[in-house]
C-alpha cells in the first residue's frame, strides 16, 4: 500500500500517517561493558630513560610503567560516552649528580589516569586528561670520597626531599598526561575521519545495490552500548514496534533484525529484476566470495531464468520460531522454453543451534503455486523443472561454519552463538 500511494503521489496525509505507525527501528544491536573491554583493553609495559634537572641536581636513571587500559561505560543519550582508565605502577631507578656528590634512589607511585570520550552525531570528542599518583622515593645512597661532604649532602638532600618530590611528581604527571593525550588525540583523529566519512556517504556496497542509507541512533548505560538503525526508503515501512524479545544474560553481543529490514532490502535489490542461471557465479563471489562448484556447474549448464514481481519480490516472516521465506516470480525460462505465469514458491524453515552451530532445518517440500492453471506439456514441464531449481535451491538443511572458526582481524573476539530467538516478526541472535 505504502509503496502503490508513493509512486502514485496519492493521500499523502494517509501515507504520512502509515509511515508514523510502522516507524520503529527494524535493526537492534547491544553490546555489553564486558565485550567493549575485550575489544579496548590493553597491557601497558612503558619503559622510558630519566634523564631532568631538579633544584641544581642532575637526575639520570630508567622508569618503567606496567599496567592496563581498561573501558567504563557512561550513561548518555543520543550518543555514547566511553571512560578510559589506565592503571599501573611506575617504578624508577636513578642517580642524582650535583657537583662530584652521586645520589641514588628508588622511587615508586600508583598512576590513575581517566579520560572521557565521547561519540555523538557531530563527531567524537575527549574530555581533559586526568592524572592521579601518589610519589614515594626513597634515597638509598649518597657517594663522595669525602665524609664531611656525605654527611652535608645528606643533610641538604633531606631537606630538599619534599620540594624535589613534589616537583618530580608535577613534572611526571605531565609526562604521563602529554603522553596519553597524545596517542589518544591520534586514534580520536584517524576515528573521526572514519566517522565523517560513513556520515557523509553510504558504503559502497549499499551505493552500488542501490540501498538508502539508513538512520542510525545509539546511546550508552553503564552496562551496555545499544544501536538503532531504521533501514527503509521514503515509500517503505519499518517496525511496528520495538522488539520485546528478553535478552539472554550470558550474551556480550545481541543483535535483533526485523523482518521489514530484509524485505526492504531486498524489495530493492531484487524488484523487477531477472536472475539468469549464467550470472549464478557472479552471484556467489559477491555474496560469499567464494563459488561452489555445485553454483558453478550450474551457471555452465542448461541456460534458465527467473524474473521477479516488481513488488516485494521476497517475502520474509519471522514467527513461533519459524522463518519463512516466499518468492514471487513472474515470469521463467528454459533454453528457447518461457513461462509467463505468476509462482509463488514458499521454503519454511526451523533454525537450531548446538554447540555454537547455527542448524536450518526445512519444514516439508518446497511449494510452489502458480496463479493459474495453465495445462499443456511444455507448461508441466516447466513447472516441474521450477520446482526441482528450488528443492536444489531451498536446501533440506543449510548447516553453518562456528563463528569462533573464521579468520578474523587481529584483536577481534572470537564468537560462538549463545541463543537464538525467533518470534513477532523478529529474529534475535545472541553472542558470547
Amino acid at each position: 500500500i505504502a509503496n502503490y500511494l508513493h509512486e502514485m503521489n496519492q493521500a499523502p496525509t494517509a501515507l504520512a500517517q502509515l509511515q508514523q505507525q510502522y516507524s520503529s527501528p527494524n535493526v537492534q544491536i547491544y553490546a555489553s561493558e564486558s565485550l567493549i573491554n575485550r575489544l579496548l583493553v590493553r597491557s601497558i609495559a612503558q619503559p622510558s630513560p630519566v634523564n631532568e634537572c631538579i633544584l641544581g641536581t642532575r637526575i639520570i636513571g630508567q622508569a618503567c610503567m606496567v599496567g592496563a587500559v581498561n573501558v567504563d561505560l557512561l550513561p548518555m543519550t543520543g550518543g555514547v560516552s566511553v571512560q578510559l582508565n589506565l592503571n599501573a605502577n611506575l617504578t624508577t631507578r636513578s642517580n642524582g649528580f650535583n657537583r662530584r656528590v652521586v645520589i641514588g634512589a628508588t622511587s615508586y607511585s600508583p598512576v590513575n589516569v581517566t579520560k572521557q570520550i565521547f561519540l555523538t552525531p557531530s563527531g567524537i570528542s575527549a574530555s581533559p586528561t586526568n592524572v592521579a599518583t601518589n610519589l614515594q622515593s626513597s634515597i638509598n645512597a649518597i657517594a663522595h670520597r669525602s665524609r664531611i661532604v656525605r654527611r652535608i649532602a645528606s643533610r641538604k638532600a633531606a631537606e630538599q626531599k619534599p620540594l624535589a618530590d613534589a616537583i618530580a611528581e608535577g613534572r611526571m604527571q605531565n609526562r604521563i598526561r602529554n603522553q596519553y593525550n597524545e596517542q589518544i588525540d591520534e586514534q580520536l583523529s584517524t576515528a573521526n575521519a572514519r566517522l565523517t566519512s560513513l556520515q557523509s556517504q553510504s558504503p559502497p556496497e549499499m551505493v552500488r545495490l542501490g540501498l538508502p542509507k539508513p538512520q542510525l541512533h545509539y546511546s550508552s548505560t553503564t552496562d551496555a552500548i545499544h544501536a538503532n538503525m531504521r533501514q527503509a526508503a521514503v515509500f517503505q515501512l519499518a517496525a511496528h514496534r520495538p522488539s520485546e524479545l528478553a535478552k539472554p544474560q550470558s550474551a556480550e553481543f545481541v543483535a535483533e533484525v526485523h523482518q521489514s529490514a530484509v524485505i526492504n532490502a531486498l524489495d530493492i535489490v531484487l524488484g523487477d529484476r531477472t536472475i539468469r542461471s549464467a550470472d549464478l557465479d557472479d552471484y556467489a563471489k559477491q555474496a560469499t566470495g567464494s563459488v561452489t562448484e555445485e553454483t558453478k556447474k550450474e551457471a555452465e549448464g542448461e541456460p534458465w531464468s527467473i524474473s521477479l514481481a516488481a513488488y516485494r519480490p521476497v517475502d520474509i516472516q519471522l514467527d513461533d520460531g519459524q522463518i519463512t521465506i516466499k518468492l514471487r516470480i513472474v515470469r521463467m525460462t528454459r533454453g528457447a522454453q518461457s513461462l509467463d505465469d505468476s509462482a509463488i514458491v514458499t521454503a519454511v524453515y526451523r533454525p537450531s543451534y548446538s554447540n555454537g552451530v547455527v542448524i536450518l532445518d526445512r519444514e516439508g517440500p518446497v511449494d510452489v503455486s502458480f496463479t493459474r492453471a495453465s495445462r499443456g506439456l511444455r507448461v508441466v514441464t516447466l513447472r516441474s523443472f521450477l520446482k526441482g531449481k528450488f528443492d536444489m535451491f531451498f536446501k533440506e538443511q543449510i548447516v553453518t561454519r562456528r563463528l569462533d572458526q573464521l579468520s578474523l582481524p587481529a584483536r577481534v573476539p572470537q564468537f560462538i552463538v549463545d541463543s537464538l530467538q525467533i518470534d513477532n516478526g523478529w529474529v534475535q541472535v545472541g553472542l558470547r
